[in-house]
């Protein structure tokens, strides 16, 4: 209980951008007696510059200026459409079926599934194709969300 109200008190609605002193405070509030000299060390060699941390005291800028963002027209859109529909049309089916259920199969087992993977590049089968049968045995990672 301490630690929250503290914690409260000294942050006082601090912004994001003292959400890592607010982690260092109440990391430092719950570290055993001794633990706290050395907390304050580490803090000083941070302040310090002699230990780097991305993002806090190393490689970060000033600079806010706003990402230019790519827009695809729609235009675009349907011709990359068009060609991939062309593409898939002019392949053998039979073949990309085949080799994507090779990959399946293999996926199953231990082998070295880049000849596999080459195989049904060289029958035409596309990235999500390939990616989707993969997924099909491997199934999707899902971090486990940490509070």
């Amino acid at each position: 209980m301490r630690v929250t109200t503290d914690a409260v008190q000294v942050l006082g609605g601090a912004g994001y951008d003292r959400t890592v002193e607010a982690r260092e405070l109440l990391r430092a509030w719950s570290l055993p007696p001794g633990g706290r000299d050395a907390h304050a060390a580490r803090r000083a060699r941070i302040e310090s510059g002699e230990e780097k941390i991305v993002g806090v005291n190393s490689h970060v800028t000033d600079d806010d200026a706003e990402l230019e963002i790519l827009r695809i027209s729609h235009q675009v859109e349907r011709a990359q459409n068009e060609r991939l529909a062309r593409y898939r049309a002019d392949r053998d089916q039979h073949a990309v079926d085949d080799t994507l259920a090779k990959l399946r199969t293999a996926c199953g087992t231990d082998a070295n599934l880049i000849p596999v993977i080459m195989d049904t590049v060289r029958a035409s089968a596309t990235l999500a194709e390939i990616c989707a049968a993969m997924q099909d045995v491997f199934g999707t990672y899902r971090e486990p969300p940490v509070i």
